[in-house]
């Protein structure tokens, strides 16, 4: 017979006279190593044609013996009935523990969130992998999936398309909630590829690897593994050009806005407040609906400034100073940063040199006496050279850029700021200019993507930390920065509230001032 263990979990499959010496064997030996086998907690699961020759070989040892089935590391093995009862009590279990979370949801969207993402569908993940065949089973789940979880996080309706887009992974627009009924096959068929060289290694039944069996195991694990996440990336990549090719093409735009590095990281990350990446219930909410163009809730109709109320002028709008606010939070925290990594010298809002005379080959070109740049320092690039960054954050869906592509309008925008900046800074300032370019919805131009991985190689070096923890901090921080920006240019207060009252009239106590907005 052959012999599998997990911690001390131990199990044995084989002929039965095999396993019944193996059991002797075990309980002889086990004790004198710390080792003592339970024979109450031991069941033999066999044929039932088998069954009587079973009892007849194993009676006197306790051992439990049965032909339906029997739980094993969380899975079911035995005959297909027992599976299929044992899947569809499990799925039971789950729709209540996800009912639940549906009415922590009402009150705390962002951590129900959290929870289903890096939790609950956890659990259902892991059974999955280990059986066959459960796609009919999983149908109830992604129906309380459908009509209680997700309407209780987007307070919103949404539409099979919508539905379909939320089962990609978040990098490709998605919300990382899949269809369980979908999921199936293909994760039960990835499992087989990613353990096979460890069922191999089990089936040879060698007692101890040589180090190199060892270090070629993990190698084969370990590239298993990277081959099925690359095919599963490759896969939510098609289905999400699938799915885009089939929307309008304002939609189409804004789904590939989405997938732009770093747009998707505020939903990736943990809720945790030590870092700011806790979003109330309004602000989640908000942020869902942004992100896949779904109504908002109680939206004013008309703006302070007189104009009609929409989503697009709320970004665009300068009244109440928000517009600002944005590019403001994103320089400081990127001095912030600076500053951790090691740079030296490192100033916002930094002067420039004053002219002397000085001819600039474009009439673009910033020839301000009072010119500045958003944040200079030292030993970004190279040790010593100064560097100066100018930022410019931008709504795609406003006028000037509507009729661009996405990437011809972040070009456009760190060409503008070359424009304006770098002649003069390379000439007078004997420094570097980088153009940090962001949009509303989240990524970064091509420049401020080159920008922000030198600075987590800065932080990796000066915090001895992966590089790669480093940039998914930066990547989030930026993140959660543009989208409480804009969050408060949806719900904020942009006017300001003054009693106007007639001089010619009597004013009694009863009586309410009128506010006027402006």
């Amino acid at each position: 017979c052959r012999q599998v263990w997990y911690a001390d979990d131990a199990a044995s499959v084989g002929h039965l006279l095999a396993i019944k010496e193996w059991w002797d064997q075990l309980t002889k030996v086990g004790p004198g190593l710390g080792y003592y086998p339970n024979a109450t907690k031991t069941w033999l699961v066999v044929k039932p044609q088998h069954e009587k020759e079973a009892q007849k070989i194993f009676t006197g040892t306790g051992i439990r013996i049965t032909t339906d089935g029997q739980r094993y590391l969380g899975a079911a093995i035995g005959s297909d009935s027992y599976k299929e009862q044992y899947v569809t009590s499990k799925v039971n279990q789950w729709i209540v523990e996800l009912e639940q979370l549906t009415e922590i949801a009402k009150t705390e969207p962002h951590i129900a969130y959290s929870a289903y993402v890096f939790g609950l569908s956890k659990r259902w993940m892991y059974l999955m992998r280990s059986m066959k065949d459960l796609a009919d089973l999983f149908v109830p789940l992604e129906n309380c999936i459908r009509s209680t979880f997700l309407p209780s996080l987007l307070q919103a309706t949404f539409d099979d398309m919508d539905r379909k887009i939320f089962t990609l992974l978040a990098k490709f627009g998605g919300l990382c909630i899949f269809d369980p009924s979908e999921l199936c096959d293909s994760e039960y068929t990835n499992s087989r590829k990613a353990t096979a060289p460890l069922v191999s290694t089990i089936l040879s039944q060698i007692v101890k690897l040589s180090p190199e069996e060892d270090y070629k195991l993990n190698c084969d694990i370990k590239s298993a593994k990277g081959l099925i996440s690359s095919s599963k990336s490759h896969k939510h990549q098609a289905a999400m050009r699938g799915l885009k090719s089939q929307l309008e093409p304002g939609k189409a735009s804004h789904l590939e806005l989405l997938c732009r590095k770093g747009s998707s990281s505020w939903l990736t990350a943990l809720p945790l407040k030590e870092y700011g990446f806790v979003l109330n219930k309004q602000e989640f909410t908000d942020a869902l609906c942004l992100r896949y163009n779904l109504p908002f809730r109680s939206m004013p109709s008309f703006c302070s400034c007189g104009e009609k109320n929409s989503l697009d002028h709320s970004l665009i709008c300068k009244k109440g100073g928000f517009v600002s606010m944005r590019h403001n939070q994103i320089r400081d925290l990127t001095a912030n940063l600076l500053s951790e990594g090691g740079c030296r010298d490192v100033k916002p809002e930094p002067l420039l040199l004053p002219l002397s005379g000085e001819k600039f080959t474009l009439r673009s070109a910033n020839t301000s006496p009072e010119a500045r740049a958003d944040i200079s320092a030292r030993g970004v690039w190279n040790t010593m050279d100064k560097t100066f960054f100018d930022i410019r954050v931008f709504h795609h869906n406003a006028p000037s850029n509507k009729c661009k592509t996405l990437e011809d309008s972040f070009k456009k925008h760190e060409e503008e700021k070359k424009r304006q900046y770098n002649q003069r800074i390379l000439e007078v300032e004997k420094a570097t200019f980088t153009p940090l370019v962001f949009s509303t919805l989240g990524g970064l131009g091509k420049e401020a993507d080159r920008f922000y991985k030198k600075l987590a190689t800065l932080l990796s070096e000066k915090r001895d930390t992966p590089y790669s923890d480093c940039a998914a901090f930066i990547r989030r921080k930026l993140s959660f920065c543009l989208l409480r920006t804009v969050l408060i240019s949806l719900r904020g207060y942009r006017g300001r509230p003054v009693s106007k009252l007639d001089s010619n009239s009597d004013f009694h106590l009863s009586g309410s001032p009128t506010l006027v907005y402006y």
